[in-house]
């Protein structure tokens, strides 16, 4: 088989593929890219034991406020992420993901 690129690009872009597809089925993600983003920001917060707040979400991704507070309330609303209140300051809440959020990454993963 004759290829423009190499065998290592090739196989990466094979295995987004795979990561796009598996995203589908295991994740709320809808038509945008948006709560998949919200997804993998909160998730990965949690694996490295990070409390982030709904300010540092918003502050993370590039995505107009507007979108991010849709998508996050629709996330919160259908049990995938969850907000807590900070003992250390009342005007902010933790976003943290649900066990249902954990429970798909990692079927997602055992996938991948």
């Amino acid at each position: 088989m004759n290829m423009i690129g190499s065998a290592n690009q090739v196989e990466f872009v094979t295995l987004c593929l795979e990561i796009r597809r598996l995203s589908s089925k295991h994740l709320a993600m809808g038509h945008s890219v948006i709560p998949y983003d919200i997804l993998l920001f909160v998730y990965l917060n949690h694996l490295v034991q990070k409390k982030i707040t709904v300010k540092e979400l918003f502050a993370s991704l590039t995505y107009s406020d507007m979108g991010v507070r849709y998508h996050l309330n629709r996330l919160i609303s259908t049990e995938w992420v969850l907000l807590n209140k900070n003992s250390n300051d009342f005007r902010s809440k933790y976003c943290e993901p649900t066990n249902k959020c954990i429970h798909q990454f990692s079927q997602f993963c055992n996938d991948l």
